[in-house]
């Protein structure tokens, strides 16, 4: 994992503020404009930005998920906590 300096921090910001602002389908073309030439930039922000949208996802995943197991067994599935900890409860 790379460590980003206070001053890359402060490039980065305003950057991914705005990028975040957009529509996910436009995100790549503006990051592309923003970082112009700057591979490593554009690495990092891309990085970024796939992070704040699994988090994303992660804030929307529902408490309970029903589910269909292979044997056609129905089951709803609750999240012990946000990240995990599926526990299936038979129905």
């Amino acid at each position: 994992m790379t460590s980003i300096t206070t001053a890359r921090c402060k490039q980065l910001k305003p950057i991914l503020e705005r990028a975040l602002e957009l529509a996910v389908d436009q995100r790549a073309e503006f990051v592309a404009r923003a970082a112009g030439d700057d591979v490593v930039l554009r690495r990092e922000l891309e990085a970024l930005l796939e992070g704040a949208e699994r988090a994303a996802f992660l804030d929307r995943w529902p408490e309970r998920v029903p589910s269909v197991d292979p044997s056609g067994v129905r089951f709803e599935a609750t999240t012990t906590h946000k990240v995990g900890g599926v526990v299936p409860a038979a129905q």
